[in-house]
């Protein structure tokens, strides 16, 4: 089957009709110029209208992002279509990341997605249409099967959901290339997808090759897996409409309120499986409500109690946890957003050189600066050596899993806080140093603990090294 074909058994399964309005999302590479060109092909055949948007997300170089904006400009002029621009400043996304401890590339896909709605409303899109291929659907399931994905995320990338098409999910990467080569089409290529550090390009760049070096046919499997996984899901989402479909509650003052209920003894006559999944459905649909504000991957154990009726009956509270609850009052099962969760106190502070920083939450004021002031010098100082620092420096309080290398070995800072004995209530206290690749240090002398260095970051009266002085000191 030919690309073009190939496109258009996509937009017909997605129902895409004549006269469509659609916005594509573009970068300048090799898929999403594609799927400009091919659109515009079939643009007279179906009567569609095109947009296209591109978001900077100030992750590169500027001189790399203006190269990609001058060709997107050349092709957008060439195809006459209308072409948005958005930026991000440089650095926002790193902020947000370590504010709200999400990785670089939830961050950016999130935004990505926020500024392509506004754009489609903007422009009053049917559809917004993504590059999306083959390779990133079979990439998809291969990383959230390692991850330890459900029924809903080894299905993969989907072909079509609230209004987002992709109509190049038939098509491979190979096909991708003959076609610009073929038709002689121009595209960029970003030198972000060459770097490691985001989980997407590890798979593809190493596990991918080994998967196909073992399994020489391991496409079709995946694929196959995929259907039945989608088949799967469609079939849970049937029963759970059907046998156990939550009912939105209304605002109000109620603690019940703006959640979602379900009559208890509706939900014990269906099955284990249907309970456990429409109860999948419902925490989704609270944090698309916004209503949790950190979207969690909620582990299975966490929700199995509901598998079994014993968990359920006679019990007031059933799940407590990850920022929801599950309650049962009256007649009633109520899942909301926990309103009394207990969030634990914690701070994260940006360290930026030459500044005072007042944490109120621990009663310290920081100052970072390049040097020793040898008259002013405290042995509370943490001095770390400046080129052994990845930027950006954050303090913040201790997380759950932070580990600090040791030698050899990384030790949890739980298991450190125990040896210093740090009253269980206090530990939030103690300041962690921390870099975009490990903790650097932990800052406890102020505190009456110790300090704790990563291996070769701490200075050691080095001479003429270059030395970052962290000044911590208690306000009176």
């Amino acid at each position: 089957m030919k690309l073009r074909d190939k496109v258009v058994k996509a937009l017909t399964e997605c129902g895409v009709k004549n006269g469509s309005r659609i916005l594509v999302g573009t970068s300048g590479g090799p898929d999403s110029t594609t799927l400009l060109y091919i659109l515009h092909h079939l643009k007279k055949e179906f009567d569609f209208t095109l947009f296209a948007a591109y978001l900077d997300h100030g992750m590169r170089k500027k001189t790399e992002i203006e190269k990609d904006i001058k060709f997107l400009h050349q092709v957008a002029a060439s195809l006459q279509i209308e072409l948005f621009i958005g930026r991000i400043p440089v650095g926002e996304l790193n902020r947000i990341a370590l504010n709200e401890t999400r990785s670089m590339e939830e961050v950016a896909r999130k935004k990505r997605y926020q500024f392509l709605g506004a754009v489609c409303k903007k422009v009053k899109a049917n559809y917004i249409a993504l590059g999306h291929v083959e390779d990133d659907h079979l990439e998809t399931i291969v990383m959230r099967f390692f991850q330890g994905g459900g029924v809903t995320g080894l299905a993969g990338i989907p072909l079509y959901r609230d209004g987002i098409i992709r109509p190049l999910f038939y098509c491979t990467k190979e096909e991708i290339y003959t076609y610009l080569n073929d038709n002689e089409i121009g595209f960029v290529v970003d030198s972000s997808n060459r770097s490691k550090a985001f989980l997407r390009n590890k798979i593809r760049l190493n596990l991918i090759p080994v998967v196909r070096n073992i399994f020489p046919g391991y496409q079709k499997g995946l694929k196959r897996l995929s259907g039945l996984f989608r088949l799967l899901n469609s079939y849970f989402e049937e029963e759970i409409r059907k046998t156990c479909n939550w009912e939105k509650t209304s605002a109000g003052k109620s603690e019940f309120s703006d959640g979602y209920r379900m009559n208890k003894e509706k939900f014990l006559q269906v099955h284990g499986v249907i309970r456990l999944f429409s109860l999948y459905k419902v925490l989704n649909n609270l944090y698309d409500d916004e209503k949790i504000g950190k979207k969690e991957r909620i582990p299975y154990k966490f929700l199995s109690p509901v598998l079994d009726k014993e968990n359920i009956t006679g019990r007031r509270v059933i799940l407590r946890g990850y920022g929801i609850a599950l309650i049962c009052r009256g007649k009633y099962l109520f899942c909301r957003a926990d309103i009394v969760y207990p969030r634990k106190k914690s701070y994260l502070i940006h360290g930026e050189k030459g500044k005072r920083i007042n944490i109120q939450a621990i009663g310290c004021i920081i100052h970072i600066y390049n040097g020793k002031k040898q008259s002013e010098s405290k042995n509370t100082d943490v001095t770390l050596i400046e080129n052994c620092i990845h930027y950006p420096l954050v303090i913040r309080s201790r997380m759950p899993g932070d580990k600090i290398k040791s030698g050899k070995e990384n030790k949890s800072l739980k298991k450190l806080f125990n040896e210093w004995k740090v009253p269980e209530n206090r530990r939030w206290v103690i300041p962690v140093l921390a870099d975009r690749k490990q903790i650097v240090a932990v800052a406890g002398k102020e505190f009456g603990f110790e300090n704790r260095f990563a291996p070769d970051v701490h200075d050691r009266e080095s001479g003429d090294t270059d030395i970052v002085t962290i000044e911590l000191r208690k306000k009176i």
